[in-house]
């Protein structure tokens, strides 16, 4: 099992591989000796708070990283010192994902939606990355060549990414709760249009965020896209997603704060070319040893399973696995045909031992 001062090793030898320092540049970077460098990446001691803060920043990690990696570490009082002070908003949905959402429905290709509206490829593009909005002329043809609905145009506007002239729907929490939690169901399927019920869903909400009881739904609306996408294995806006919702208030090992927490350390574990399983480890052990929900806790144990499963830990996987499901005998065979035989080359079978305790 991975102790604080592992997984912070774990974690700082990532971080110094992903820059390409060496651990004397990276101990000049932050103005420490490379020796206590050295003792922290062997996870032989553990660093104050401001040398671990002077240290991140070296290594141009974010402010919202660092706040997570703080909160892991059993320091909560230093991470909200360290939140910026936009940290209690989520920030506006993007538009240009409700295009992508829409012209994903009406199987078009951005070459195809470009013909159709005499415009080049790359001014779809930089639309439904918000690099660029479209004129009203432009958004009059793509909601009808896309075939949007009335609901689809009120959320284009409270996103921002088009000048329409709608009307503010009313409010009604009830109504926003049931839809919320009649999409959630089917995201375990992770069909293609469910992602713009819950952008258009995400827009609306984001637009009543003052009123009350809305910004809670917000916040779990935020966490079910973000879960949706690590469905669509689209890990890097998951993390995005996940990350918003926790730095916008949410009680981090809450409910929904584990479900964003289970998003992170997935996009953690499987948004580069090999996966890396200590990250999601590292990220688990703490939601594992701060959540008392049962629920939450069998959730968070399967995962842990999953990632030391593909680590080649196997005897730990079935722990896991079997402190998750206490009713039965868990057995490898059973995680083998979940998760597969583990298949590592040579050399990354070699890292992971390096990096992981």
């Amino acid at each position: 099992m991975c102790s604080t001062r592992q997984r912070l090793a774990a974690l700082l030898r990532e971080q110094r591989s992903a820059h390409g320092l060496s651990l004397r540049e990276t101990a000049d970077r932050a103005g420490l000796a490379p020796s206590t460098l050295s003792r922290w990446e062997a996870g032989a001691c553990l660093p104050r708070v401001p040398e671990l803060e002077a240290l991140l920043r070296s290594l141009e990690v974010g402010e919202r990283e660092i706040t997570r990696i703080l909160f892991s570490l059993d320091a909560p009082r230093a991470a909200r010192a360290v939140r910026r002070a936009d940290t209690a908003e989520i920030p506006a949905p993007s538009g240009g994902l409700l295009l992508k959402a829409l012209r994903s429905r009406a199987r078009l290709s951005v070459t195809s939606l470009a013909d159709l509206l005499g415009v080049n490829p790359s001014t779809v593009s930089r639309w439904e990355s918000c690099d660029a909005h479209p004129s009203q002329d432009h958004v009059d043809r793509l909601m009808d060549v896309l075939k949007a609905p009335q609901d689809v145009r009120n959320c284009l506007a409270a996103t921002g990414v088009a000048k329409l002239n709608v009307e503010r729907p009313p409010y009604n929490e009830a109504n926003l709760t049931e839809e919320l939690a009649s999409l959630e169901k089917l995201i375990p399927e992770a069909d293609a249009d469910l992602e713009l019920g819950l952008l258009g869903l995400q827009s609306r909400v984001w637009w009543f965020r003052d009123e009350p009881g809305a910004f809670p739904i917000l916040q779990w609306v935020t966490v079910a896209y973000a879960e949706y996408l690590c469905c669509r294995e689209r890990y890097r806006e998951a993390l995005i997603q996940a990350q918003s919702a926790l730095d916008s208030g949410l009680e981090p090992y809450g409910v929904l704060g584990v479900r964003a927490h289970r998003c992170l350390a997935r996009a953690d574990v499987y948004r580069w070319t090999n996966p890396r399983p200590h990250l999601g480890l590292y990220t688990m052990q703490r939601c594992l040893a701060t959540c008392l929900l049962p629920q939450a806790r069998e959730g968070v144990l399967t995962d842990m399973a999953e990632y030391s499963w593909i680590a080649g830990r196997h005897q730990e996987a079935i722990d896991y696995a079997q402190r998750a499901h206490p009713i039965g005998k868990v057995t490898r065979r059973d995680l083998e045909q979940r998760w597969g035989a583990p298949d590592l080359s040579e050399s990354y079978a070699w890292a992971l031992l390096v990096k992981a305790p």
